[in-house]
């Protein structure tokens, strides 16, 4: 997997090139165009197909369940069944979310933790599925919905939402919720208040979301130079009230703030910061460079995309710039633990970002591409084809 299996998709795709077929077919069914050739129409989906997509995506999700489970989901599986929560302020309101919804299939079902995790983390991906349909058909996004949805379900990172026994599922959808808003906020269709709102609950759910404030500063930096101040106070406030809730929750439940320091995000008594940040082996970031190619496997089109000028930088893709430039330098600095492919869920929402800067941007300019339902066809088949197998892998994966 990883770098070479990328190149045999491409290898395979050409072969199939020579094959005689339908490329104006091909072209309605990736690029949903009608007469026109470059400016196809946009119809919003109803709420009748996108629940229907959120209910088919929920129960393939639940069939191909990950059965791989690293050192972390196995401490969670033992950590929230005893004490309802888990021991450091990473996940605040998240292994409370799933302990709740364990002790509520466990009553009635007879259910295990392990399920609930199933359960939990595919809900999370039958919502983050829905919201790029909105996205797709929306005022902030591109015009081709259909492809665009396909896109961005064909990564690996969607890895996430099969299962996975971990506490990054859910957070990588309100990741996705905070991106939309603020390219909503960027257009003028919502204030600042919503992203920081939706940002600030991320964080509560996952410290990781963290690393995306660089974004959020811009967004306030831009609204600062609008003079709107009562928005920025008011989102401010919001911010601190949603913290000081869930931290005054924590300490009712036993995970005092005095214990913050036993973070991972702050450093461990078993793992400094020095240890944390930096990583001196040559094999382990080629392995992070193989793990980017298992969590989106064409993300090097990016350099094409911006030698070519086809990603310019205007306000909706700095910020999205921002964004994924946050999480990659994540990847790059934040020494994973358990090592990368262990630990590849903490890396995985990096694909959200990326994802929509990458194709918002190949389908906003493939009207000047002579062959581009070619492209996004080449794009979406070595993802999903590397992607879902990688997939299929982990769900027959037998524990040691």
């Amino acid at each position: 997997m990883g770098l070479p299996a990328v190149l045999l998709c491409y290898i395979i795709f050409l072969i199939l090139l020579l094959v005689p077929a339908s490329w104006a077919r091909l072209r309605r069914l990736l690029l949903a165009e009608g007469s026109s050739t470059t400016a196809p129409a946009r119809s919003r989906p109803g709420a009748g197909l996108l629940v229907l997509l959120g209910i088919c995506s929920f129960v393939v999700f639940m069939l191909l369940s990950n059965r791989f489970i690293n050192c972390d989901g196995l401490q969670h599986l033992s950590e929230i069944p005893a004490r309802g929560r888990c021991g450091c302020h990473d996940e605040m309101w998240t292994p409370l979310a799933i302990g709740a919804l364990w002790r509520l299939l466990h009553n009635a079902l007879g259910w295990s933790i392990t399920t609930a995790f199933n359960i939990w983390s595919s809900l999370s991906g039958a919502f983050f599925v829905c919201l790029p349909g909105l996205f797709a058909y929306g005022r902030t996004g591109c015009r081709y919905g259909r492809p665009f949805l396909v896109l961005v379900m064909s990564a690996g990172f969607m890895q996430l939402f099969f299962g996975d026994v971990e506490s990054y599922a859910f957070v990588a959808f309100l990741i996705l919720c905070y991106l939309y808003a603020g390219l909503e906020n960027l257009r003028d269709g919502v204030t600042v208040v919503l992203p920081t709102v939706l940002l600030t609950l991320a964080c509560t759910f996952h410290m990781l979301a963290g690393w995306l404030l660089h974004s959020l500063l811009f967004l306030h930096w831009r609204a600062l130079r609008r003079h709107r101040y009562a928005r920025i106070g008011l989102s401010l406030l919001l911010s601190l009230v949603i913290v000081g809730l869930t931290l005054v929750v924590m300490e009712t439940t036993g995970l005092h703030l005095i214990s913050i320091r036993g973070s991972h995000f702050m450093g461990t008594a078993d793992r400094g910061l020095t240890d944390m940040f930096l990583e001196g082996s040559l094999t382990y970031y080629v392995n992070l460079v193989n793990l980017l190619f298992l969590l989106l496997p064409t993300f090097w089109i990016a350099i094409p995309m911006f030698v070519s000028g086809r990603i310019r930088m205007n306000e909706t893709n700095l910020f999205l710039v921002i964004s994924a430039g946050m999480l990659i330098l994540l990847l790059a600095l934040w020494r994973a633990g358990l090592g990368p492919y262990h630990d590849w869920n903490l890396y995985a929402s990096l694909g959200v970002p990326l994802s929509l800067l990458l194709w918002t941007n190949l389908l906003g300019t493939a009207g000047t591409l002579r062959y581009r339902a070619r492209i996004v066809a080449a794009v979406v088949f070595t993802n999903a084809i590397h992607s879902y197998s990688w997939i299929v892998s982990n769900h027959f994966h037998v524990p040691d």
